[in-house]
């Protein structure tokens, strides 16, 4: 007499998301998915699990997404060379009105002088810059009577001038403590901020490297020139350069897009 043994397949779960969350969500893809769900709303967000055993079995879970409305204040970034002045937007992205905005700038490279915002333009009445510290400055905007910001938008611009000697460096433009008033004179509850960087090019040319995986970008850093070549070698003992793009360089910057790889690349950069 013998006798066999069934197992059953491992059960599976399937996530399944209702069709319709609420008014002020959606859906942008199937499991695994996100959901955008704009500010200033409360959504109730059922989902359900159901594997694919038999008897089916499944299950609910209900919860509460609150997302308030927020503040944030975005710091730009730019490029400049040593002894000449530059300048970065400042912007807020705002989901209610406000009649003023305030933060903290900390620029902890000492690469930059002389700080000075635009004059202010309506709908401010005021943009002011104090030095608190040693690398702090309180930034602080107001707007004219009766009128408010919202959305996304520039409202200023930070100028500034490179000190005239010093290495190649990367600037932070460090934002923190922001805060913002709704024109009832309740604060924003939630406040955010986006950094900047200033980029000191001292003549010297440098290559900045990033990848999303599938591209390699490469940023080439340099005074402006009619002829600079991008290097690559896959070793260092010994190296093998070979030219990967030859060109001018006219804006502060070049960018150049290449397939990313698996494999372990270093870059430089040559100029005549």
């Amino acid at each position: 007499m013998c006798s066999r043994h069934l197992r059953s397949a491992p059960r599976r779960p399937i996530l399944i998301f209702p069709p319709t969350l609420c008014a002020s969500a959606s859906i942008l893809a199937r499991p695994p998915a996100l959901i955008s769900i704009r500010p200033a709303s409360s959504n109730t967000i059922t989902i359900r699990v159901t594997d694919n055993g038999l008897p089916t079995l499944s299950d609910t879970k209900t919860f509460t997404v609150i997302v308030p409305d927020y503040l944030e204040a975005i710091m730009g970034s730019t490029a400049v060379l040593a002894g000449q002045t530059g300048a970065v937007t400042i912007a807020i992205d705002a989901t209610a009105p406000v009649t003023n905005v305030n933060f903290t700038l900390d620029v902890p490279v000492a690469r930059l002088t002389s700080f000075t915002l635009a004059p202010p333009a309506p709908p401010l009445a005021s943009a002011t810059l104090q030095q608190t510290g040693p690398t702090e400055f309180r930034v602080s905007f107001q707007t004219l009577g009766g009128q408010t910001l919202s959305g996304l938008q520039t409202i200023s611009t930070l100028n500034f001038r490179a000190v005239t000697n010093g290495a190649f460096a990367f600037v932070p433009l460090n934002v923190s403590g922001v805060s913002a008033h709704q024109p009832n004179g309740v604060a924003l509850a939630r406040t955010l901020s986006s950094d900047g960087r200033v980029v000191f090019i001292d003549g010297t040319p440098l290559v900045e490297a990033s990848s999303d995986g599938a591209q390699l970008q490469l940023t080439i850093y340099a005074s402006p020139g009619p002829s600079y070549t991008l290097q690559c070698t896959r070793t260092l003992t010994p190296p093998l350069w070979l030219p990967v793009w030859t060109g001018p360089i006219t804006n502060l910057f070049q960018v150049i897009t290449l397939p990313a790889t698996n494999t372990t690349s270093f870059y430089r950069v040559t100029a005549p």
